[in-house]
């Protein structure tokens, strides 16, 4: 998985996260960035699968935010197939800036077909995978569309 540096300074969690082998992105130094996923590249060709949060960090609503362009390109160099995932209910155990979980809520996951990269552009295969998003985690959710 790519986490954010900033998830790598909390105590113990950033601990787990390098033994864990997480590759950590440094989102405030683009040459840093982009040495990231050159090395979730070479994951990526040595055949493991990589996961990612294209949305980057979560909206405090729950609305779907900017995906990043990373991941995106990430799949078109890789020519590795994009699964998309929906996750739907985290804001309400655990809202951003939050300390204090709170229990009996339901999350909804929807895996998504795979999303072929062959011969598609960026902004085509973002926009694929932000309606998948937006359906899947905004509609139904007590969220305008």
């Amino acid at each position: 998985m790519l986490a954010k540096t900033e998830l790598f300074r909390i105590p113990l969690w950033g601990r787990s996260l390098r033994a864990a082998e997480f590759i950590e992105v440094d989102r405030s130094n683009h040459l840093k960035a982009v040495q990231s996923i050159e090395q979730a590249s070479r994951l990526v060709r040595d055949g493991v699968s990589i996961y990612l949060a294209p949305e980057g960090t979560r909206s405090r609503d729950g609305r779907i935010g900017k995906l990043k362009k990373g991941g995106f390109h990430l799949a078109l160099e890789t020519g590795a197939p994009i699964v998309p995932v929906a996750i739907r209910g985290t804001i309400d155990i655990l809202p951003r800036g939050g300390r204090v979980m709170r229990s009996g809520q339901r999350v909804r996951v929807q895996i998504g077909p795979p999303i072929e990269v062959a011969g598609r552009d960026l902004a085509g295969l973002m926009a694929q995978v932000m309606d998948f998003l937006v359906k899947n985690v905004e509609n139904g959710a007590g969220i305008p569309a």
